[in-house]
């Protein structure tokens, strides 16, 4: 077989840029999603089920009210609960793959979450649940029924009749989003 010599040339080395600078301000109104919207819109059009899912494109992409809080009054920042006490490591990691992963800002002080939110704000202490029991593997939670000491809760903020919640099997879930089709059975002789 003939050797064939073709001209070639170096591709430099691509450098990561740093991010620009954000005014802390204008933070607030930064929305990430892990959903991609475009996905999203393709699979409703596609499984003819926009109708049922009007308005989850929209919610991906500007985030969706989920009521109108009463204003804050002073910031209320609870500590952790003791899973997440006890075990900091793993929410530190959790945090720093979230930073890497450019899904997150980064950690803010009291002061500059003072900045971003224009005045007082409220945080939900963080928790870890096994995912496994003895698997060592943690999930991350948020307390939002945690009371501050005038008895206010994020969750109590929400009017559970305007958003009725029900729950499914995931079965029955992924009927909604998986096109119907006949499963042919297979068997072996």
């Amino acid at each position: 077989m003939a050797t064939i010599h073709a001209p070639s040339a170096a591709i430099p080395p691509m450098v990561q840029l740093a991010a620009p600078e954000i005014e802390l301000d204008s933070i607030l109104y930064i929305h990430t999603t892990p959903y991609i919207p475009d996905g999203w819109r393709h699979a409703l059009r596609a499984l003819d089920i926009s109708h049922i899912f009007p308005l989850l494109v929209t919610d991906i992409i500007h985030g969706s009210l989920i009521s109108k809080p009463p204003p804050l009054q002073h910031t209320f920042i609870p500590k952790n609960l003791p899973s997440a006490l006890s075990l900091p490591h793993i929410v530190d990691d959790e945090i720093a793959a979230e930073v890497s992963a450019k899904r997150m800002s980064s950690p803010f002080s009291i002061s500059e979450a003072t900045t971003i939110f224009n005045g007082h704000f409220r945080t939900s202490p963080l928790g870890l649940v096994d995912k496994e029991p003895g698997s060592g593997k943690w999930r991350t939670i948020r307390h939002f029924s945690k009371e501050d000491a005038a008895g206010n809760s994020t969750n109590s903020w929400l009017n559970a009749d305007d958003f009725p919640t029900k729950y499914y099997l995931a079965s029955t879930t992924a009927d909604y989003v998986h096109p119907s089709i006949d499963l042919v059975h297979l068997t072996y002789a």
